[in-house]
């Protein structure tokens, strides 16, 4: 099966040749992303916390994604974010928290962010992003905002 193929009925995600980032200080949250992904053979590298999201950016080669938990201790996941965009402009990053009230998903796409995900994630919901930024065809500076 070709890279990123997938079959109509019960969408098959072949990533891997691809590498994501998952900043997440939940080790049951982790293992749960993990298990999602593991059949899209995607390599995982895990970072627990905010410093160590920003410093794999680099140290880990060429990441293709990074699916940033926004609570966590120690540096949270819009300074990290931004950090790593001083690093990577051209990254996608997708926000993912349980703090869904309010315009929070307006105010992390306004921040920067190329995406959003609300816990509990959607399994389908979750591939399908990955997917879209997975598959975006250009690098572009993502940090820039369209007119």
């Amino acid at each position: 099966m070709k890279n990123n193929s997938k079959q109509k009925q019960g969408i098959i995600y072949d990533w891997s040749s691809k590498k994501i980032l998952i900043a997440e200080d939940d080790t049951l949250s982790f293992d749960l992303l993990k298990a999602i992904l593991k059949p899209t053979k995607i390599e995982i590298i895990w970072a627990k916390d905010g410093y160590e999201a920003v410093n794999s950016i680099g140290e880990s080669g060429v990441v293709d994604l990074v699916l940033m938990d926004i609570s966590m201790a120690d540096m949270d996941g819009i300074e990290a974010f931004q950090k790593i965009r001083e690093k990577d402009k051209t990254i996608p990053v997708i926000a993912h928290t349980a703090h869904i009230l309010g315009n929070k998903k307006r105010e992390l796409l306004e921040t920067g962010f190329n995406d959003y995900l609300a816990k509990p994630l959607s399994k389908n919901q979750l591939l399908m992003i990955i997917d879209k930024w997975l598959n975006y065809k250009q690098r572009p500076d993502l940090s820039q905002k369209s007119v």
